[in-house]
């Protein structure tokens, strides 16, 4: 069985890190050392790490068994804002307000023009905030007047407005959507075609997030 991985960024230190459980019980984290400030950063179930910088995006492999991690490319781009992965197979980024989507397989990086093209002609004039690629390969996009629902064919399910000031987006296992903002410590939860299922108040924190991950078993 694989051991629990995850990564972050430190907002301290504004550097990436990999965090890996071991089979013992002892843990490590372990920094990725750069010399430019990472913006966001997803990883996959096979231990790829993608970490996003303003002018590039860089693509490392984590290999589980030699406990080491390679960099793979680096990708230029023009002004990197966000970027999900699906932790399967696909990535997508916002860039200079459009939206980019990768295929990864095998340490390879693959774009994918068509589907970004037709994603990005349906959120045309649109300022982009957020992005999510759920498990399924279904695309959410977070503007700022609306949220785009679409399918993994790059086909408009739903559009809503975007009246909570929603810029914090993840996904289920089950490609059930959850957003919230900065601002609120509401979080609501969406099915992948753009129905509102609940939502909650986390009461019990001290302020509204900053950001929230949601761990996919594998």
């Amino acid at each position: 069985s694989k051991i629990p991985f995850l990564v972050g960024i430190n907002l301290t230190n504004k550097k990436a890190f990999y965090y890996k459980f071991n089979l013992l019980g002892f843990s490590e984290l372990i920094e990725i050392k750069s010399t430019d400030t990472p913006i966001d950063i997803a990883t996959s179930q096979t231990g790829e790490i993608f970490i996003l910088y303003k002018h590039r995006l860089d693509f490392y492999q984590y290999n589980f068994e030699k406990n080491s991690l390679k960099k793979n490319k680096s990708t230029h781009l023009k002004k990197g804002l966000k970027l999900s992965s699906n932790h399967k197979s696909l990535l997508g980024i916002i860039d200079n307000n459009s939206i980019l989507i990768y295929k990864f397989k095998k340490q390879s990086l693959s774009y994918l023009s068509h589907l970004s093209k037709k994603i990005n002609a349906i959120i045309k004039d649109e300022l982009l905030v957020n992005i999510n690629i759920s498990t399924n390969k279904t695309i959410t996009i977070v503007t700022k007047k609306n949220i785009y629902f679409i399918s993994e064919k790059g086909k408009l399910n739903t559009k809503i407005n975007n009246t909570k000031n929603i810029n914090l987006i993840d996904s289920t296992e089950f490609s059930d959507i959850i957003i919230g903002s900065k601002q609120s410590k509401l979080l609501y939860k969406y099915t992948q075609d753009g129905t509102e299922l609940f939502n909650h108040h986390f009461n019990e924190l001290n302020t509204p997030p900053i950001n929230f991950n949601i761990y996919k078993p594998y």
